[in-house]
């Protein structure tokens, strides 16, 4: 077993853009930049062979650039609607190479990589919210969430699949407070191990209940 420790810092930027070309009609637009990390650090190896328990590491990550776009419309009284769609370049994230100055099993320096092989993804995401009076609004939402990893790519680390959340939740105002609760349903979609674990079978599943409630209090 190897546990890793390290950190990073870098800068990113993001552009965004808004326009309301008619009364009750909006449209956005976000882009964010990739960033480039290398995350340095140590790691420990949980064995009992001398010189093999500490030694510096660093790890490059590409963190992916994302582009958002998005309407949202009030032309129908009390019912506000929107609509958006997220790019991610996960193809970006194509391996894992860790850079060891004391590899484990080996002593000296090496790199150990590992293939990842992720490839650019979309999001799907639509809600709407009515106003039953100035004070109770009522929520719902979908979202279609496509995974990056794919058939070939898929290990037990992170076993997941395209993903749908379904959502439902209130707004309640009056005064100073304001109260907000919502339940979401999220299904990923059934899968199975990669061809490059052949020694598992099987199908992976998987589904969540999310609930959240907050509480405001204007002074």
């Amino acid at each position: 077993e190897t546990k890793l420790q390290g950190d990073d810092t870098d800068a990113g930027y993001v552009i965004s853009a808004f326009a309301s070309p008619v009364e009750g009609v909006r449209f956005g637009a976000t882009f964010r930049s990739e960033v480039n990390l290398t995350i340095a650090g140590t790691a420990r190896y949980d064995m009992n062979i001398p010189g093999f328990a500490y030694t510096d590491m660093q790890l490059p990550l590409r963190l992916p650039a994302s582009l958002q776009v998005g309407v949202s419309t009030t032309l129908i009284d009390n019912l506000t609607l929107s609509a958006d769609y997220l790019y991610t370049w996960w193809s970006s994230y194509d391996k894992l190479a860790f850079h060891y100055e004391s590899a484990p099993g080996v002593g000296v320096p090496a790199t150990v990589t590992v293939e990842k092989d992720w490839h650019d993804v979309y999001s799907l995401r639509f809600g709407a919210e009515y106003r039953l009076n100035s004070q109770w609004a009522i929520r719902g939402s979908y979202v279609f969430d496509e995974s990056p990893i794919d058939d070939d790519t898929r290990d037990p680390s992170l076993p997941t699949n395209d993903r749908h959340l379904f959502s439902i939740g209130f707004g309640y105002g009056h005064g100073n407070l304001t109260v907000d609760g919502a339940y979401t349903y999220l299904i990923v979609e059934d899968s199975t191990p990669s061809k490059a674990t052949p020694t598992l079978t099987g199908t992976y599943q998987g589904y969540a209940h999310i609930a959240n409630l907050s509480l405001k209090w204007t002074f």
